[in-house]
């Protein structure tokens, strides 16, 4: 049932990283998205896809975590 744990609170964090303003017209995820992914000798799409990999890694790391310390949320 850590499936659908994990698939919930992506979707808050991704909703809230939209949510919270940096500055004057950008937000969390622009903010992080900008500042530690995109470099002048990478291509756009290869920064997008490591973002979304480290994302992926994220849940997977979150998931294993839960897994190891035996909590298991039932909805």
């Amino acid at each position: 049932m850590n499936a659908i744990t994990i698939y919930f609170v992506s979707s808050f964090i991704s909703k809230s990283m939209y949510l919270i303003k940096v500055g004057a017209n950008s937000n969390i995820h622009k903010y992080i998205y900008e500042n530690i992914f995109v470099y002048p000798f990478l291509s756009d799409n290869f920064s997008s896809f490591l973002y979304g990999f480290i994302v992926v890694l994220f849940y997977l790391g979150l998931g294993y975590m839960m897994f190891k310390k035996k909590i298991f949320l039932k909805v």
